[in-house]
Parts: structure tokens; C-alpha cells; sequence
């Protein structure tokens, strides 16, 4: 089942669902979820390993931090790989699903993203 905007932000206000979410996103949310903004981006390199008895990630290196006193921008490199936190926590409940799915403004921009999920009961 989806949950509509109406449903996200009783959960938000009731049981804390997300924290830090953009004023735009209390008031006026737009289709079925909420728009999450990009608080750290980082690069990704080297190997990494996701074996059944070993596992090692790769290296990240912090490139940009969001700073709401200053306004800033990042460009992203081609055939780079980033990987981003958001200004926004969720903290999902025992019985939700969180898919994320990028803004459909992103691929027609040329930004390939590839998403997660929240499973359920993860803070």
C-alpha cells in the first residue's frame, strides 16, 4: 500500500517519521512522498568486496557539506560515483517500507541515481 501525503505527514507529526523535513515539505508536499535534500556528498573510490565471509566498502572522502548560512553549489563530474546523505533522518516504524526514488527532474538533467530503501523498524 502507498501512503499519501496526508497519511506521510500525520506520521510525521505523531510518530516522528522524518526529522528536519523543508518547511515547503510540512506545508505543501507534492504526489505520494516527500523531497529529501542533499546534506553531504561524497566521492567513492577504490574496491570494494561483499563476499560471504568477507566485507569491505570503499572509501569515501567528504567533498561538500550543506551549510544553511551560505548558499553553495556542487557540480557533479561525469562517470563519477558520489554517495549522499540527506539533510532529513527517518525513522520508520515496525510496519513501513521507505522506497526512495529520485525526481524525474534529476534524469532529465543526465543524473543516473541509484536508490535504497528504509526497512522497516530501522531508526
Amino acid at each position: 500500500m502507498i501512503l499519501g501525503v496526508k497519511e506521510l505527514l500525520k506520521l510525521v507529526k505523531n510518530k516522528n517519521l522524518v526529522e528536519n523535513l523543508s518547511e515547503r515539505e510540512l506545508k505543501n508536499p507534492k504526489g505520494a512522498g516527500f523531497d529529501f535534500r542533499i546534506g553531504e556528498i561524497y566521492e567513492i573510490s577504490g574496491k570494494g568486496i561483499l563476499g560471504i565471509e568477507e566485507r569491505k566498502t570503499p572509501k569515501i572522502k567528504l567533498l561538500a557539506k550543506y551549510n544553511s548560512k551560505r548558499k553553495s553549489g556542487f557540480i557533479f563530474k561525469p562517470r563519477k560515483y558520489y554517495l549522499m546523505k540527506t539533510i532529513e533522518k527517518v525513522n520508520t516504524p515496525e510496519n513501513i517500507l521507505i522506497l526512495f526514488r529520485p525526481r524525474s527532474t534529476l534524469y532529465r538533467s543526465g543524473m543516473m541515481i541509484f536508490t535504497g530503501n528504509v526497512s522497516p523498524g530501522y531508526i
